[in-house]
């Protein structure tokens, strides 16, 4: 959270988009550092929890018109309440960030 800025805590049900950098080859193929001509398809095996708990992903590929930019359309599981980590896995790779998402009700 940051100070003065208000929000809306995702409920389970909700689909939330969770962006990441780097998550290597999509389908169609677009070359390292170049700009993606359209949203390709992830084609690594990939895993994203919230909480512990596998969400469903509706969508995880490559933004349009970005450099290396990733969406992951991901819907929040029934979790309970308050902040519950965010644990994506690519191709056997987790990532290390320590991330949060806060969950509501």
């Amino acid at each position: 959270m940051l100070a003065g800025v208000s929000f809306v805590a995702a409920k389970p049900g909700d689909t939330v988009a969770i962006y990441a950098l780097g998550c290597g080859p999509t389908t169609p193929p677009t070359q390292a550092g170049t700009v993606a001509a359209q949203a390709s398809a992830i084609a690594s095996p990939y895993q994203v929890r919230i909480g512990g708990q596998t969400a469903t992903v509706s969508f995880a590929g490559m933004v349009g018109g970005t450099i290396g930019l990733y969406q992951f359309n991901v819907v929040i599981p029934n979790v309970e309440a308050g902040d519950q980590p965010i644990e994506l896995e690519v191709d056997g790779a987790p990532n290390s960030q320590g991330l949060v998402i806060t969950v509501g009700q």
